[in-house]
């Protein structure tokens, strides 16, 4: 029983949106999308935030679920290999950068929280010496891995970041209420598990990335002159 609130807590930490790895500071395109009228509504909102979930299901969920297994195996080389993936596979700068800043400061706390763990440190010390991409899900992965969770965690906390990046960033920029995006939050977790199983069983080979309305409004919004969040 105390193991499982430990566990408990520690997710609710990991999960956290003031958890200081910056995802605060990103918007995943909503600035735009407001901007050029493309979210006009509630339901606009929940329709975005469902595609944004759908790009990164096939691509980053993915990724993450394989190095979060090639941790646990200790197959240092299929977590590059899964990094490399997913930092190709993003086509703006925009999307690049978050993920390489939050990938960062992702792999920072888990030095702090998992001093003791091989993985973390060679994770961390290569991010800083320029031998990995260190995108963000991947060391989510491996920080989740060395946390002692299981995947279906992970892939919890994947699903419930993408979308609660969307809500909060629209709270601040779109006449949106707490109520409206925790019932939008409700609906689209409500979808997670059978998103789960459209991926587990899928390979490397098996990543793709393609939604080019988020790959044209962070174009759009790299290019733009009214920027409360970062690109």
């Amino acid at each position: 029983m105390q193991n499982t609130i430990r566990k408990s807590i520690l997710l609710a930490q990991l999960c956290d949106s003031a958890f200081p790895i910056g995802s605060f500071a990103f918007s995943n395109g909503v600035e735009s999308a407001v901007e050029n009228n493309l979210i006009k509504d509630k339901a606009d909102l929940k329709q975005y935030a469902r595609t944004a979930v759908i790009q990164a299901l096939y691509s980053d969920y993915l990724a993450a679920l394989i190095a979060f297994r090639a941790a646990y195996g200790n197959n240092y080389k299929e977590i590059l290999e899964a990094d490399n993936i997913s930092y190709i596979g993003k086509l703006s700068n925009e999307s690049r950068g978050m993920s390489l800043k939050m990938g960062r400061k992702c792999s920072e706390m888990a030095t702090l929280l998992f001093p003791q763990n091989r993985i973390v440190m060679q994770w961390h010390n290569d991010i800083i010496e320029g031998k990995c991409y260190g995108c963000h899900n991947i060391s989510l992965a491996i920080m989740f891995r060395a946390a002692g969770m299981d995947e279906a965690s992970l892939f919890a906390a994947l699903e419930y970041g993408t979308i609660n990046m969307v809500l909060n960033a629209a709270l601040r920029i779109f006449r949106v209420s707490h109520i409206d995006t925790q019932q939008i939050l409700k609906e689209l977790c409500a979808l997670a598990s059978e998103d789960y199983e459209k991926i587990k069983e899928l390979d490397l080979q098996d990543i793709q990335s393609f939604a080019p309305e988020l790959d044209i409004i962070a174009s759009l919004h790299e290019q733009g002159t009214k920027r409360m969040f970062g690109n």
